[in-house]
């Protein structure tokens, strides 16, 4: 089931639980493309600053040449951190379901076979990187969709020419990539969305919805607390440094007699739980598990290869880099951002 809530400006997809979440409000601002005026230049962080006239973002030397103060250019934003002043690229993309209209050469995904990308090659599509869902594709679809990208990267190219600057020139309309992607029953409290989708999605809109009074709340507020329970007895522990962020885990209530089959049927379901909860929180960074300690080898190995499968079907990006000479689970994930801010909903 999907859920868009007009209160938070969140999008919830429940299945069982909780599976992910998307923002969809003017805080988003990744991927947002703004026509920006140099306002400042940091010789210490070789960057300069950008007004898009709702902050400054900024953007490396390195990744856009030399610029001058007073200069309008180009600018998406690519990542945002806590604390800090998003950080924008001049490499402008323009995001779809089965492509990526991006400048230069056709790129493929990593995750298409040589036949796949092989076959692609065949349409006559310039700029593109190749998503994996674009194996699945039709012809029809690949072809409107190349379209509709190129025309917006066209005319967000066009209008770099023109004043007004600073101004945003594209965002992203993430509740339809939403909506596109999953083959769900859709509920929204927001009116304006449901007249927007209401002939293309089956949608149904409830004033009085609220995700507070549903079942999806327990999973939301799991998290943001530092404890969350597991079904066993069990429970996880998840705590944040600025250096990196540790996660224990503890048998608590589950009284297993069989130390063994404890201490790995413990573990098996916190690194359930504990992937979970780094896709729904967004965590990046260095991660280390503490897990309850496995004397056998095969156990770890199993545990392992339970994280790099879960890895890979929930696409977390994680690098797995093994048990350290403490036993500790050593993992970590690129930076995709801020962690998950609590809305009030």
């Amino acid at each position: 089931m999907i859920y868009i809530d007009s209160k938070s400006k969140q999008i919830f997809i429940y299945r069982d639980r909780l599976e992910e979440i998307f923002e969809f409000g003017d805080d988003n601002l990744i991927d947002d493309i703004y026509l920006a005026r140099v306002v400042e230049y940091n010789p210490s962080l070789e960057a300069y600053f950008l007004d898009i006239g709702r902050t400054k973002v900024y953007l490396r030397k390195k990744d856009c040449g030399p610029l001058n103060i007073g200069d309008k250019t180009l600018v998406q934003i690519d990542k945002t951190t806590e604390g800090k002043f998003p950080r924008g690229t001049s490499e402008i993309t323009i995001p779809g379901r089965y492509m990526v209209k991006i400048g230069g050469d056709n790129k493929f995904s990593k995750k298409l076979s040589k036949d796949e990308a092989q076959d692609l090659k065949k349409y006559s599509f310039e700029g593109v990187l190749f998503r994996t869902e674009s194996r699945s594709a039709t012809e029809e679809e690949l072809r409107s969709e190349y379209e509709a990208l190129s025309s917006i990267y066209k005319e967000v190219n066009f209008e770099k020419d023109f004043e007004p600057a600073p101004r945003l020139l594209y965002r992203r309309d993430v509740v339809q990539e939403v909506l596109d992607r999953y083959d769900d029953e859709i509920t929204t409290n927001d009116r304006e969305i449901y007249k927007k989708y209401k002939d293309i999605y089956k949608i149904s809109y409830d004033k009085n919805f609220e995700i507070k009074y549903s079942k999806i709340y327990l999973d939301y507020l799991k998290l943001f607390e530092e404890k969350v329970a597991l079904k066993s007895g069990g429970n996880i522990v998840i705590e944040y440094t600025t250096a990196l962020t540790v996660i224990d885990v503890n048998s608590d209530k589950n009284w297993d007699t069989n130390m063994k089959n404890l201490a790995f049927s413990t573990n098996r379901e916190a690194i359930e739980e504990i992937m979970w909860q780094i896709k729904l929180r967004n965590i990046s960074g260095i991660i280390l598990v503490d897990l309850i300690n496995m004397k056998d080898k095969k156990d770890q190995d199993k545990i392992l290869g339970l994280v790099k499968n879960l890895n890979s079907t929930m696409n977390l990006r994680l690098s797995v880099h093994g048990f350290t000479k403490l036993n500790l689970l050593e993992i970590s994930r690129q930076n995709s951002g801020e962690r998950r801010k609590f809305y009030e909903v």
